[in-house]
């Protein structure tokens, strides 16, 4: 953790204008919340599904396509390294595992890709 960080301080400034929704909750149809924390406590991101498909909105949780492929690689801002790694993996599993779609915050043209696997490692193309 950050020393400093105060997550409840920050969070009262958007108190009663904020709901917050719990991993695997569906806020509308076809929009859930999965966990990724490590970038930062309570860090979730969403999982949208339509006639079968999915797509995965990472938010901060991977910082960069490169992590993909260097999994020890953390983002500079990841609060808690470790936790973001498995948050991470968990994640790339899910994908990988119906190839889902997926997007993160700091991905080129914040555009959609697939994760892919060549040459033992894991990599993203744009779609």
């Amino acid at each position: 953790a950050t020393p400093g960080f105060d997550w409840k301080k920050m969070m009262a400034a958007v108190s009663g204008r904020l709901e917050i929704a719990d991993d695997g909750e569906v806020i509308a149809p076809g929009v859930n919340v999965i966990a990724t924390p490590g970038h930062t406590p309570g860090h979730a991101s969403i999982i949208l599904s339509s006639q079968g498909k999915r797509a995965f909105i990472l938010g901060d949780a991977i910082s960069c396509p490169v992590q993909l492929e260097e999994t020890e690689w953390s983002g500079m801002g990841d609060m808690d390294r470790d936790l973001a790694r498995r948050s991470q993996e968990a994640a790339l599993q899910e994908i990988e595992s119906d190839g889902a779609l997926m997007t993160a915050g700091h991905f080129p043209g914040l555009t959609l890709g697939r994760v892919l696997q060549g040459e033992g490692k894991r990599y993203w193309e744009a779609v």
